[in-house]
């Protein structure tokens, strides 16, 4: 059968890719607790503080890091990511300065 959803590729590419061991024993229906997923990019989750900050770092095992189109990439040992609930204090952070 013809699908007219034209999004769905990426959508598939897009999922994240965990070993057998670490998901087969969740249980992820339940959503009790947080806890950090391995992952093969070129940074790690350091540190969560929920509705605030996700902060990364710099994986220096990666396994990609010596690839010739990783070069002049990935070149901050740490990445914090800040979470703005409204968009209104974001554009008066970002006014003031702020980041």
């Amino acid at each position: 059968k013809n699908s007219d959803n034209r999004t769905l590729p990426l959508d598939l590419a897009s999922l994240p890719v965990f070993p057998e061991h670490w998901w087969k024993t969740r249980d992820f229906a339940s959503g009790a607790g947080f806890e950090i997923p391995p992952g093969s990019g070129p940074y790690r989750i350091s540190h969560v503080d929920p509705g605030r900050t996700v902060t990364f770092e710099r994986d220096p095992d990666w396994w990609g890091k010596d690839l010739p189109v990783s070069r002049g990439l990935y070149n901050f040992d740490t990445l914090t990511v800040n979470y703005y609930g409204d968009t209104e204090i974001a554009r008066q952070l970002l006014q003031a300065g702020t980041f």
